[in-house]
């Protein structure tokens, strides 16, 4: 009843809300999501996405969440965000969208949000509502610590997400992407971020040392988990050898200020396009190969490519779980070349890049 009630009222208002309601989506706590991954579940905690609708709907999100809270008797997670109870809700995975709404009508359950839900896909599939574009938009770097990007009032009004790029110049024709983070600050039409503590760094017993991609995977109130590519590796019995492609989680919050290693998220496997478990845990193997990877970013005339070309050299650091090792965050080293670039995503989950600019480090 009350599901029907809330999203009855908002699909009322879609013409007008879209855009608020898309960033709403998109801000939700989300399941199943993994960076770079081709197929994410779209399911997202119902409370979370009701705490992000806009105020004008606060008496029928109030009525659906204190059903929720007693619907749920009990619930327990170390996770932020999450209370129980879980929806799907198109927005990522575009390809199968119509097919699998078909499939969630056929449920028969909660005819309002289930129409809602058809005409939002619509819309997010439909003509372009905006046309977004950052590489008219000025980006500078603000001394040591800051970029920023001037932003015109359509990209405020319709954007979804922000999120930027460094890179660290390894060669003339490579670039290590060393983070990528959404820690950006909006006000009236610049964006900006700083760049402090943003190489994270892993090392061995020996002291060597390897500057790591980190991909931020989700940012709470007091702490931001990261992802790093790495294989674990694991000896059997009868000289079996087992070895598994995952992404680490580096988690830091206000008890670990300077972040500790949590799980190993396997990476997605091709044929079922499934993880082969939810997560792993890292103390059960016997050697962590943490990769760092560099990219072609630029083409012949010197334009950013949003598709990197990716070099064949892979850079690996081994790090035995029996061994003290370290990852840490580091100031940016004044003695190389760094560049960052900005990333919007409009309310239809199309992406612009603005052009890469030098990070004025030195």
């Amino acid at each position: 009843k009350y599901l029907n009630e809330l999203f009855g009222e908002v699909d009322d208002n879609l013409d007008v809300d879209f855009s608020s309601i898309s960033k709403s989506r998109r801000t939700s706590k989300s399941f199943g999501r993994i960076p770079d991954e081709e197929y994410p579940y779209d399911l997202i905690d119902l409370i979370d996405l009701i705490d992000h609708l806009p105020e004008k709907y606060g008496e029928y999100s109030s009525n659906l969440k204190n059903a929720l809270n007693d619907f749920v008797v009990y619930q327990k997670t170390d996770l932020e965000h999450t209370y129980g109870v879980s929806i799907y809700f198109p927005y990522e995975y575009k390809t199968y969208m119509k097919q699998l709404i078909a499939i969630y009508n056929s449920f028969n359950f909660a005819k309002e949000y289930s129409k809602f839900i058809s005409n939002f896909a619509e819309k997010l599939t439909g003509g372009r509502r905006n046309d977004l574009d950052l590489t008219r938009s000025s980006i500078s770097s603000l001394g040591e610590s800051s970029i920023i990007i001037e932003v015109s009032d359509e990209v405020i009004n319709n954007y979804s997400s922000a999120e930027y790029v460094l890179f660290l110049k390894d060669t003339d024709d490579y670039y290590i992407p060393i983070y990528r983070g959404t820690d950006v600050n909006v006000s009236d039409n610049s964006m900006s971020t700083t760049v402090s503590r943003k190489i994270l760094v892993a090392s061995d017993q020996e002291g060597n040392e390897l500057i790591l991609n980190a991909i931020e995977s989700e940012r709470g109130k007091n702490y931001t988990k990261y992802l790093i590519p790495a294989t674990l590796n694991k000896f059997g019995d009868n000289y079996e050898y087992e070895v598994i492609n995952v992404y680490i989680e580096f988690i830091v919050d206000s008890d670990n200020p300077n972040g500790y290693v949590g799980r190993a998220i396997p990476m997605i496997e091709s044929e079922t396009n499934t993880p082969s478990k939810v997560d792993l845990d890292v103390s059960e193997y016997d050697v962590i190969n943490i990769n760092s990877f560099k990219y072609n970013i630029f083409d012949g005339s010197g334009n950013y490519k949003k598709d990197w070309d990716a070099s064949n050299e892979i850079t690996s650091l081994q790090l035995s779980t029996n061994e003290e090792y370290k990852i840490e965050f580091r100031d940016l080293d004044i003695s190389n070349t760094y560049y960052a670039l900005f990333k919007i995503e409009d309310s239809q989950g199309n992406v612009t890049y603005s052009n890469p600019v030098l990070v004025n480090n030195k």
